[in-house]
């Protein structure tokens, strides 16, 4: 990847979904397998569908998440929750990243690696009073 990385370019299209989950509090894993699309909404923006099977104890069902995409004026793309705060950014040519997101009273720790122009992966790591789970999401482009 270069120095001058483009999330949005880089990330638009299909991409084939595999996430391993494992839940600290339950002491289970889990994973779920689907689908995330990066679908372009506007010159600078995009909206980021993620929909799977998830497999965890005794749940085997149907899960989506949904995210936006926004390109700031320096060329970095923010992520937001669909209500519009801010999750956590991705800074313009940068393809190994660490990331934090507070969303009070749990921590996110977060790692964002792309290993080509097809995969890249997107690791979390939850603690706090809620939540005790670890995250690691595989992307490989269809």
């Amino acid at each position: 990847m270069t120095k001058d990385h483009d999330w949005i370019a880089y990330l638009t299209g299909q991409w084939h979904l595999h996430r391993e989950i494992t839940d600290h509090r339950q002491q289970q894993t889990g994973r779920l397998i689907g689908t995330a699309r990066f679908i372009v909404s506007g010159d600078h923006a995009m909206d980021w569908q993620e929909n799977g099977r998830l497999i965890m104890g005794d749940h085997n069902g149907e899960a989506w998440q949904r995210y936006r995409l926004c390109r700031t004026a320096n060329g970095d793309t923010q992520i937001l929750f669909p209500d519009g705060r801010r999750f956590f950014d991705l800074p313009a040519g940068q393809t190994t990243l660490t990331m934090h997101h507070n969303c009070a009273p749990d921590r996110y720790d977060g790692m964002v690696s792309v290993q080509d122009i097809d995969h890249w992966q997107l690791q979390w790591r939850v603690q706090g009073p809620r939540k005790d789970y670890a995250m690691v999401s595989h992307y490989k482009r269809v």
